[in-house]
């Protein structure tokens, strides 16, 4: 059995080590959030450039797979001039390649994109839930595992809705995590 000397020397070491970890902890977790804050620069900067939503919408995919993993995104804003929507989607089919097509969607009744700009808030909808949006239901059909969709709100004015999919059910801790950042 030690004695109290030896109790009190591990004790110390012991402090001394949980401090250690925490610090290291408390590091790396302020280096990951100063990298996403650099990122999030960066889709803000490439915003700021350029008035063209094919563009716009480019420059958030871009910069969003660098902060969450997706198969697909969908950016949809309103088009009051036309009395619609303008949606544009970015598709990953192999690594690193995004494809980019657009549409003009009049209207987003019955869909997730719609429901989370009526709602002003974020829906995360994961596969085998029951769901009665269409566009969820075309994601799921085509593999989406994880769906998270967001009000685009910027100086209390709402913009539009974003829409990020994953194809695997591990990223919804990732999702999870992100959606803080992503606001």
């Amino acid at each position: 059995r030690p004695d109290r000397q030896t109790l009190e020397v591990l004790e110390i070491f012991a402090h001394q080590a949980a401090s250690m970890i925490e610090n290291t902890r408390l590091f790396s977790e302020s280096q990951k959030n100063a990298e996403q804050e650099a990122r999030l620069n960066e889709i803000s900067e490439a915003v700021a450039s350029t008035l063209d939503f094919q563009e716009l919408a480019q420059s958030v995919a871009e910069g969003t797979r660098k902060i969450v993993p997706f198969k697909q995104m969908s950016i949809v804003i309103s088009d009051p001039e036309n009395q619609g929507y303008e949606m544009a989607k970015a598709l990953q089919e192999t690594v690193g390649e995004l494809e980019f097509s657009q549409e003009r969607p009049n209207s987003l009744e019955n869909t997730a994109l719609g429901y989370s700009l009526q709602q002003r808030r974020e829906h995360l909808y994961v596969i085998g839930e029951t769901v009665r949006f269409q566009d969820v239901m075309s994601w799921q059909a085509q593999g989406e595992q994880v769906s998270l969709i967001m009000p685009l709100i910027t100086g209390g004015e709402l913009l539009g809705a974003i829409h990020i999919g994953s194809d695997q059910r591990s990223d919804l801790e990732t999702y999870q995590e992100s959606m803080p950042i992503l606001r």
